[in-house]
């Protein structure tokens, strides 16, 4: 993949944004390289003013003022693509072995199929999978799976 890109690390303490530009890997013009880059502690983050000067508390959700200053900090001009990495905690993954291989019938039946495995009962997840195709395996799922709660709390 050739361009630059905005990687966000999300952590318990805060995030790290990085604006890294990708060469392409055909041409082989090397590794990706980082051009820029902030890290934004949520303990850190400015607090809310009333109109007489009153600090209020903090101005939004801890990760939409820190993305804000993040924004901030950086040239985002050149970027893409942003990819978000999440903190493994947050996601649960599960192997499964299901009768048929077909990613149309994957994504209709994995909710189902995962409800019963993850660790939070009533609760609404968001999930992904990847289907490997092995010769030995051919029925193997790898899923990944997180709360809508925390993906929701991300794009607020």
């Amino acid at each position: 993949m050739a361009g630059t890109a905005l990687l966000i690390e999300l952590a318990p303490a805060g995030l790290t944004a990085r604006i890294v530009h990708h060469g392409a890997v055909n041409r082989g013009t090397g590794s990706p390289s980082v051009k820029d880059g902030c890290t934004v502690l949520f303990d850190d983050l400015p607090e809310a003013e009333d109109p007489a000067g009153n600090q209020t508390g903090p101005q939004s959700s801890p990760l939409s003022a820190a993305m804000d200053l993040a924004v901030q900090r950086l040239d985002l001009s050149g970027c893409r693509t942003a990819v978000v990495y999440l903190p493994h905690r947050s996601v649960s993954f599960r192997t499964l072995e299901l009768p048929f291989n077909q990613p149309k019938k994957i994504a209709q039946v994995l909710p189902f199929e995962l409800e019963s495995l993850m660790p939070l009962a009533d609760t609404d997840y968001i999930s992904d999978f990847y289907a490997p195709a092995l010769e030995e395996r051919p029925s193997l799922i790898l899923s990944a799976a997180i709360p809508d709660a925390e993906m929701a709390d991300c794009f607020d």
